[in-house]
């Protein structure tokens, strides 16, 4: 990956204009493993998954036998077709994580508990630092951020080989919605800030 990114010239000066790409994120898995001396799988176990009891999260490996994992699937046709993980499209910092919608939970209580970052990184990571070409959306690092009656609300898709989810957070509210989905079409987004509504006013 590494080599790939080194090739590759910028396509645009930093922080100037919004152009989502999965390359940073990549790119950070790398920095994480040379600053820390530890894998991107260890580091993520040691620090993340289990201090927050995230029994059921792992990074990619494809020798890993994972109890009740779901297998990914893409549409072809009029029917699926097995499209699952493997190692050119799970990448480590882009994706390449499997997870529950529960232990996800667990990662959100974290944020919103600041037992997983201090409430000023946390502030800087859901502002908006950056507009998006979609109207009324930027992006801040690593979540979109947009607004809801009056409130913000912070977000983030994902798609990969066989998978499509989305995670909905209103941290005013304390309130999350996180669909997952082994299929890699279908509108996980759509579902999740319907969830979202049915709960914002309870």
């Amino acid at each position: 990956m590494l080599g790939l990114i080194a090739k590759r010239a910028l396509a645009l000066t930093p922080g100037v204009r919004y152009r989502y790409n999965n390359t940073g994120y990549a790119l950070l898995a790398l920095v994480i493993e040379k600053v820390s001396k530890q894998s991107y799988a260890e580091f993520l176990r040691q620090n993340i998954f289990q201090p927050l009891g995230m029994a059921n999260s792992q990074v990619y490996d494809p020798n890993a036998k994972i109890a009740a994992r779901a297998l990914g699937y893409s549409g072809m046709s009029d029917q699926f077709a097995l499209s699952d993980q493997n190692r050119v499209t799970a990448v480590l910092g882009d994706g390449g994580v499997y997870s529950s919608a529960h232990d996800l939970a667990r990662w959100i209580d974290a944020l919103e508990r600041n037992t997983l970052l201090a409430p000023k990184r946390l502030a800087e990571a859901t502002s908006a630092l950056v507009t998006t070409d979609e109207p009324r959306i930027s992006y801040g690092l690593g979540w979109r951020i947009s607004s809801d009656r009056g409130e913000k609300v912070v977000y983030h898709t994902g798609t990969t080989s066989g998978f499509k989810n989305a995670m909905v957070w209103v941290p005013s509210k304390k309130l999350a919605a996180i669909v997952l989905t082994n299929r890699r079409d279908g509108e996980p987004l759509k579902l999740a800030m319907f969830v979202l509504d049915e709960y914002w006013n309870q």
